[in-house]
């Protein structure tokens, strides 16, 4: 099944997009708590949630996914944003979270993600491998900070950490509403056999059914979501 996902980036307590990932460009727009409460009522099946203030260096927001957990009802809660040990997933796992998205520590410290997926199995842990550039170049740490790994070598970080899907985000069409990447999930899907959800410049249904064709089964909305008045298409676009 394929299906379109609403994000919600937190920072400071406040709901907001940032574009191409630039702290400095945070615009906010809206109440964490009342738009998962929103997206939960329009029948979306998943939530993805991004700590950036965790992300970029700062306390982990677990208060604050506690709250969101109760408003996101039955939509299956994804959580990522600084969670380089294997001890913050399992913290944010008792705050609410169904599944916990690893990023830098896929590099920096892979036993940690091993160590997650070996106590709460492969389907609760994904990797988030995040790309810039041409050709697409990994970065990590909020995306402050590039890695130097390809695509494949991303793909064989996350295939030895044994996480159960994938994140893929393309930093360059982030918050630009330019549409999705698609020669980057094409080159993704190519050699990652497990599920992943694509992000990075989606606009509508069109882009969704287009990022399902190049091999996505996720595809993310973040700033498309806010003054939309066709939500209900993007809550039912589910396709076998």
């Amino acid at each position: 099944m394929s299906f379109a996902v609403p994000s919600i980036d937190i920072l400071s307590g406040n709901a907001v997009r940032l574009r191409q990932g630039k702290k400095e460009t945070s615009e906010i727009l809206g109440n964490p708590l009342q738009l998962a409460e929103k997206y939960r009522k329009l029948g979306f099946l998943y939530l993805h949630v991004v700590d950036l203030d965790a992300a970029f260096g700062g306390d982990s927001q677990f208060e604050l996914l506690e709250k969101i957990a109760k408003s996101c009802g039955s939509m299956t809660l994804q959580w990522g944003g600084g969670m380089r040990r294997a001890a913050l997933a399992a913290r944010a796992f008792e705050a609410g979270a169904a599944r916990v998205i690893f990023s830098t520590a896929l590099f920096t410290a892979p036993e940690e993600v091993a160590a997650a997926v070996r106590k709460f199995g492969p389907e609760k842990i994904w990797a988030s491998l995040d790309f810039a550039g041409n050709p697409p170049v990994a970065r990590i740490r909020g995306w402050t900070e590039g890695q130097g790994a390809t695509v494949g070598k991303s793909i064989e970080a996350a295939e030895k950490c044994g996480v159960g899907g994938a994140v893929l985000s393309s930093i360059d069409r982030d918050g630009t509403m330019e549409g999705p990447d698609l020669d980057l999930a094409r080159q993704f899907a190519s050699g990652w056999k497990k599920p992943f959800w694509l992000s990075g410049g989606m606009r509508d249904a069109r882009d969704a059914k287009d990022s399902f064709a190049a091999g996505a089964q996720g595809t993310i909305f973040g700033r498309a979501l806010y003054g939309k008045n066709d939500l209900e298409e993007l809550a039912c676009l589910q396709q076998e």
